[in-house]
């Protein structure tokens, strides 16, 4: 298992305090698939859970989200897309 590798880092929030590892841990552990895209459409981080219904490519990190999905999909990832940066959604869950 890849832990984080800054030793010993906490993440001070207004709720309180975790150290990298035990956020790493939430993620691990936490019964959903968590995927990050940037204002910049680019994928750059997914929850880091074995049992994910579609796993993850690592080699697809920092790429154009529509470069991860196939052709048939590309429409629907480009509506939620708007929807999330025109505020009409703030999360998107796919069934």
């Amino acid at each position: 298992m890849n832990l984080p590798f800054m030793d010993d880092a906490t993440i001070n929030f207004f709720s309180g305090k975790l150290t990298l590892a035990e956020v790493d841990a939430l993620f691990r552990t936490m019964p959903y698939e968590l995927d990050y895209i940037n204002a910049d459409d680019e994928y750059v981080w997914y929850s880091p859970n074995s049992w994910r219904d579609d796993q993850r490519l690592h080699q697809r990190l920092s790429h154009n989200v529509l470069g991860c999905h196939p052709q048939r999909v590309i429409p629907m990832v480009k509506q939620v897309l708007k929807m999330l940066k025109t505020e009409e959604k703030d999360m998107v869950e796919s069934p």
